[in-house]
């Protein structure tokens, strides 16, 4: 499974939600929404998502932190 993960350098859910990607193995490809409002801004109005981090497993939109903290605790993510 590979994951796509849009961030910020300084969020902490971010460098969480990391965190459990690269403990659960699964690669990831980042993208640092850092100085880049009107990029985020198109990111977060596709997928409905206000926050960072706005993530995908496999292609599909799963949420944020909180939502990926929900998947590996049900055994989801492998």
């Amino acid at each position: 499974m590979k994951a796509e993960i849009w961030t910020w350098r300084a969020c902490p859910y971010c460098k969480k939600a990391k965190q459990i990607l690269k403990k659960n193995k699964i690669e990831f490809k980042e993208h640092v929404m850092d100085h880049k409002q009107d990029e985020l801004k198109k990111v977060q109005h596709k997928y409905d998502h206000y926050t960072v981090p706005i993530i995908l497993l496999g292609r599909k939109f799963i949420g944020g932190y909180d939502e990926l903290v929900e998947l590996q605790k049900y055994g989801k993510l492998n």
